[in-house]
Protein backbone atom coordinates (compact mmCIF):
# COMPACT_ATOMS: atom_id res chain seq x y z
CA UNK A 1 0.00 0.00 0.00
CA UNK A 2 1.00 3.68 -0.72
CA UNK A 3 1.13 6.02 3.27
CA UNK A 4 1.65 9.78 2.98
CA UNK A 5 2.83 11.54 5.73
CA UNK A 6 1.77 15.27 5.97
CA UNK A 7 -1.60 17.37 4.04
CA UNK A 8 -2.46 16.35 0.63
CA UNK A 9 -3.77 19.13 -1.92
CA UNK A 10 -5.24 19.19 -4.90
CA UNK A 11 -4.98 21.84 -7.22
CA UNK A 12 -8.20 21.92 -9.64
CA UNK A 13 -7.18 23.94 -11.94
CA UNK A 14 -8.95 27.53 -13.84
CA UNK A 15 -11.63 25.21 -15.16
CA UNK A 16 -13.17 24.26 -11.92
CA UNK A 17 -12.76 27.59 -10.33
CA UNK A 18 -15.93 29.46 -9.02
CA UNK A 19 -17.52 31.90 -11.07
CA UNK A 20 -19.31 35.25 -9.76
CA UNK A 21 -22.16 37.66 -11.21
CA UNK A 22 -24.27 40.31 -9.85
CA UNK A 23 -27.85 39.23 -9.47
CA UNK A 24 -30.62 39.74 -11.67
CA UNK A 25 -32.75 42.28 -11.19
CA UNK A 26 -36.36 41.77 -12.47
CA UNK A 27 -38.30 44.86 -14.24
CA UNK A 28 -41.09 45.12 -12.30
CA UNK A 29 -44.17 46.27 -14.36
CA UNK A 30 -46.81 48.35 -12.89
CA UNK A 31 -48.77 49.12 -15.29
CA UNK A 32 -50.92 47.79 -18.85
CA UNK A 33 -50.31 50.86 -21.37
CA UNK A 34 -51.64 49.08 -24.18
CA UNK A 35 -53.88 45.90 -24.78
CA UNK A 36 -54.28 44.59 -28.50
CA UNK A 37 -56.25 41.57 -29.54
CA UNK A 38 -57.87 40.63 -32.58
CA UNK A 39 -59.85 43.94 -34.05
CA UNK A 40 -59.47 45.24 -30.67
CA UNK A 41 -57.30 48.00 -29.34
CA UNK A 42 -57.50 49.60 -26.06
CA UNK A 43 -55.70 51.85 -24.23
CA UNK A 44 -55.44 52.58 -20.67
CA UNK A 45 -57.52 49.80 -18.72
CA UNK A 46 -58.11 46.73 -20.19
CA UNK A 47 -61.54 46.30 -21.68
CA UNK A 48 -63.51 43.05 -22.59
CA UNK A 49 -62.93 41.15 -25.68
CA UNK A 50 -65.02 41.26 -28.72
CA UNK A 51 -64.89 39.22 -31.64
CA UNK A 52 -66.13 40.44 -35.19
CA UNK A 53 -67.06 36.63 -36.23
CA UNK A 54 -68.92 33.72 -34.74
CA UNK A 55 -67.45 31.22 -32.63
CA UNK A 56 -70.09 28.08 -33.55
CA UNK A 57 -72.07 27.57 -35.95
CA UNK A 58 -75.47 25.26 -35.92
CA UNK A 59 -75.98 22.77 -38.37
CA UNK A 60 -78.76 21.54 -40.01
CA UNK A 61 -79.99 17.92 -39.78
CA UNK A 62 -78.38 15.17 -41.46
CA UNK A 63 -80.89 14.25 -44.10
CA UNK A 64 -78.34 11.84 -45.90
CA UNK A 65 -80.02 8.46 -45.79
CA UNK A 66 -78.36 4.37 -46.53
CA UNK A 67 -79.95 1.53 -48.20
CA UNK A 68 -79.56 -1.77 -45.41
CA UNK A 69 -79.57 -5.14 -47.23
CA UNK A 70 -80.20 -8.26 -45.39
CA UNK A 71 -80.57 -11.72 -46.94
CA UNK A 72 -82.99 -14.38 -45.25
CA UNK A 73 -81.71 -18.47 -45.91
CA UNK A 74 -82.62 -21.15 -44.58
CA UNK A 75 -80.45 -23.43 -42.57
CA UNK A 76 -79.15 -25.40 -45.27
CA UNK A 77 -78.36 -21.57 -47.13
CA UNK A 78 -81.42 -21.39 -49.57
CA UNK A 79 -82.77 -18.16 -49.80
CA UNK A 80 -86.27 -17.58 -48.66
CA UNK A 81 -89.49 -15.13 -50.51
CA UNK A 82 -91.84 -13.72 -48.82
CA UNK A 83 -90.18 -13.36 -45.49
CA UNK A 84 -91.34 -9.75 -43.37
CA UNK A 85 -88.22 -8.17 -40.98
CA UNK A 86 -88.75 -5.04 -39.78
CA UNK A 87 -85.56 -2.14 -39.39
CA UNK A 88 -85.90 -1.23 -35.85
CA UNK A 89 -83.68 1.94 -35.06
CA UNK A 90 -82.38 2.65 -31.26
CA UNK A 91 -83.68 6.39 -32.38
CA UNK A 92 -86.97 4.95 -32.77
CA UNK A 93 -87.30 4.38 -37.11
CA UNK A 94 -88.47 2.09 -38.52
CA UNK A 95 -88.99 0.19 -41.67
CA UNK A 96 -90.98 -2.86 -42.87
CA UNK A 97 -90.37 -4.52 -46.05
CA UNK A 98 -90.33 -8.10 -47.57
CA UNK A 99 -88.12 -10.43 -49.11
CA UNK A 100 -87.64 -10.95 -52.81
CA UNK A 101 -86.72 -13.99 -54.92
CA UNK A 102 -83.17 -13.99 -54.25
CA UNK A 103 -84.10 -13.40 -50.11
CA UNK A 104 -82.95 -10.30 -50.22
CA UNK A 105 -84.91 -7.19 -47.93
CA UNK A 106 -83.83 -3.82 -48.77
CA UNK A 107 -84.58 -0.71 -46.18
CA UNK A 108 -84.33 2.16 -47.90
CA UNK A 109 -83.66 5.38 -46.57
CA UNK A 110 -82.28 4.55 -43.41
CA UNK A 111 -80.77 7.32 -41.57
CA UNK A 112 -76.99 7.61 -42.42
CA UNK A 113 -75.71 6.94 -38.61
CA UNK A 114 -78.87 4.81 -37.81
CA UNK A 115 -78.01 1.77 -35.90
CA UNK A 116 -80.61 -1.22 -35.05
CA UNK A 117 -81.20 -4.60 -35.43
CA UNK A 118 -83.63 -6.60 -37.99
CA UNK A 119 -86.31 -8.16 -36.54
CA UNK A 120 -88.86 -11.30 -38.30
CA UNK A 121 -92.15 -9.72 -38.10
CA UNK A 122 -93.69 -13.55 -37.73
CA UNK A 123 -91.18 -15.72 -36.61
CA UNK A 124 -93.50 -18.75 -37.19
CA UNK A 125 -94.15 -17.88 -40.98
CA UNK A 126 -90.37 -17.64 -41.27
CA UNK A 127 -89.69 -20.67 -39.81
CA UNK A 128 -92.06 -22.68 -42.00
CA UNK A 129 -90.96 -20.85 -45.07
CA UNK A 130 -87.61 -21.50 -44.49
CA UNK A 131 -88.16 -25.54 -43.83
CA UNK A 132 -90.08 -25.14 -46.97
CA UNK A 133 -87.54 -24.35 -48.75
CA UNK A 134 -85.18 -26.46 -47.65
CA UNK A 135 -87.71 -29.28 -48.20
CA UNK A 136 -88.06 -28.24 -51.66
CA UNK A 137 -83.56 -28.05 -51.87
CA UNK A 138 -83.49 -31.53 -51.04
CA UNK A 139 -86.40 -33.50 -53.37
CA UNK A 140 -85.22 -31.28 -56.10
CA UNK A 141 -81.24 -32.01 -55.67
CA UNK A 142 -82.29 -35.48 -54.76
CA UNK A 143 -80.07 -35.14 -51.41
CA UNK A 144 -82.44 -37.98 -49.69
CA UNK A 145 -80.70 -37.84 -46.22
CA UNK A 146 -81.24 -34.23 -45.86
CA UNK A 147 -84.95 -34.74 -46.42
CA UNK A 148 -85.01 -37.42 -44.05
CA UNK A 149 -83.84 -34.55 -41.45
CA UNK A 150 -85.60 -32.33 -42.76
CA UNK A 151 -89.29 -34.53 -42.22
CA UNK A 152 -88.42 -35.31 -38.98
CA UNK A 153 -88.60 -31.98 -37.37
CA UNK A 154 -90.44 -30.95 -33.60
CA UNK A 155 -92.76 -28.43 -35.78
CA UNK A 156 -96.39 -27.91 -36.94
CA UNK A 157 -96.12 -29.33 -40.78
CA UNK A 158 -99.46 -28.11 -42.01
CA UNK A 159 -97.85 -24.97 -41.85
CA UNK A 160 -94.62 -26.23 -43.63
CA UNK A 161 -97.39 -27.66 -46.16
CA UNK A 162 -98.88 -24.40 -46.60
CA UNK A 163 -95.81 -22.74 -47.37
CA UNK A 164 -94.33 -25.35 -49.57
CA UNK A 165 -97.79 -25.60 -51.63
CA UNK A 166 -97.97 -21.57 -52.33
CA UNK A 167 -94.44 -21.45 -53.13
CA UNK A 168 -93.55 -24.74 -54.75
CA UNK A 169 -97.13 -26.59 -55.60
CA UNK A 170 -97.96 -30.01 -55.11
CA UNK A 171 -95.01 -31.98 -53.24
CA UNK A 172 -96.01 -35.41 -54.59
CA UNK A 173 -96.08 -34.00 -58.24
CA UNK A 174 -92.18 -33.33 -57.36
CA UNK A 175 -91.12 -36.41 -55.69
CA UNK A 176 -92.34 -38.40 -58.88
CA UNK A 177 -90.56 -36.22 -61.01
CA UNK A 178 -87.12 -35.96 -58.87
CA UNK A 179 -86.79 -39.57 -56.67
CA UNK A 180 -88.10 -42.07 -59.14
CA UNK A 181 -87.21 -45.22 -57.35
CA UNK A 182 -90.65 -46.69 -56.32
CA UNK A 183 -88.87 -47.91 -52.81
CA UNK A 184 -87.74 -44.03 -52.38
CA UNK A 185 -91.01 -42.86 -53.26
CA UNK A 186 -92.41 -44.51 -50.45
CA UNK A 187 -90.71 -43.98 -48.05
CA UNK A 188 -90.43 -40.63 -48.47
CA UNK A 189 -94.57 -40.89 -48.48
CA UNK A 190 -94.48 -42.46 -45.07
CA UNK A 191 -92.33 -40.08 -43.67
CA UNK A 192 -94.51 -37.26 -44.43
CA UNK A 193 -97.74 -39.00 -43.61
CA UNK A 194 -95.54 -39.96 -40.05
CA UNK A 195 -95.44 -36.19 -39.81
CA UNK A 196 -98.33 -34.95 -40.60
CA UNK A 197 -97.93 -33.37 -43.84
CA UNK A 198 -100.60 -35.89 -45.75
CA UNK A 199 -103.39 -37.83 -44.07
CA UNK A 200 -103.23 -40.72 -46.08
CA UNK A 201 -101.21 -42.80 -49.02
CA UNK A 202 -103.20 -43.34 -51.97
CA UNK A 203 -106.44 -42.19 -50.33
CA UNK A 204 -106.48 -44.93 -47.72
CA UNK A 205 -106.66 -42.85 -44.35
CA UNK A 206 -103.87 -43.69 -41.59
CA UNK A 207 -104.91 -44.68 -37.96
CA UNK A 208 -102.78 -43.40 -34.93
CA UNK A 209 -102.74 -45.25 -32.10
CA UNK A 210 -102.01 -43.80 -28.59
Amino acid sequence: GVTFDGNVEYELGESNAPESADAIEPVEIDEIQALELKNVTADGEATQYERDQQTYQWFEKDERTRTVTVKVTSEFGEPISGVKAMFVGDSGYQSEQESGEDGCIEFTEVPLFESGKVVYTDPDDTLAKSLAADIYNSITKKKQRKLVRCLQRNVDYKTVKQAFDNRYGDVNKLIETHLKHPDTQEFISLLLVDCGWLDSIDNVEVFYCE
